[in-house]
């Protein structure tokens, strides 16, 4: 008998550690998740493992962005990655457009192996761009609205693809919205 409830003992633990994290998502609303809890400027959200991971990445990338811009004169040098081709695609518009882009990411300087890797991920780098604009509308592509699309790409990038955040900035030579 002692030893059933032994056994039963560390599941029902185990439960009642589980239910007191689990909840709904504030920001995706997946429910039943495990949620951790963060603070900003703009209150107490309860996040998924996703979406905190997202939050974390988002935080970062918009460090080193605020970083760049209050370091003017003495802002960092960094090597440039310039090899992606210009990509072409559909945005999600009612009317017919395309949008041409050509991104450069910017890493620490000398650091070869974030050359490397980029290259290796070029397909993967290209489809994950391609799939980004082709999701955009006219409005979300208009000059305003550059700094947080050069943002949301960092995020995709350092997320998805890079290992240890290493691109550090994204810049577009081109980005041209062309009706068809």
């Amino acid at each position: 008998m002692k030893l059933k409830i032994l056994a039963v003992l560390p599941l029902v633990l185990l439960t009642f550690v589980s239910c007191s994290k689990m909840g709904t998502c504030d920001a995706c609303g997946n429910k039943n998740v495990k949620l951790f809890t963060v603070e900003d400027e703009s209150g107490i959200k309860n996040l998924c493992s996703d979406c905190k991971k997202a939050y974390d990445i988002d935080r970062e990338n918009e460090k080193i962005l605020s970083d760049q811009n209050e370091n003017v004169k003495g802002k960092k040098e960094y090597d440039w990655y310039s090899s992606l081709e210009q990509l072409e695609t559909f945005i999600d518009d009612p009317e017919q457009y395309l949008v041409r882009v050509q991104i450069v990411f910017a890493y620490k300087k000398n650091d070869k192996k974030v050359s490397s890797e980029i290259t290796a991920h070029r397909i993967e780098i290209t489809d994950t761009l391609r799939n980004f604009f082709s999701k955009q509308t006219r409005e979300s592509l208009k000059p305003i609205n550059e700094k947080p699309l050069r943002l949301e790409i960092l995020r995709l990038m350092n997320a998805n693809i890079m290992e240890n955040q290493k691109i550090l900035d994204v810049r577009f030579t081109k980005l041209e919205v062309l009706q068809k």
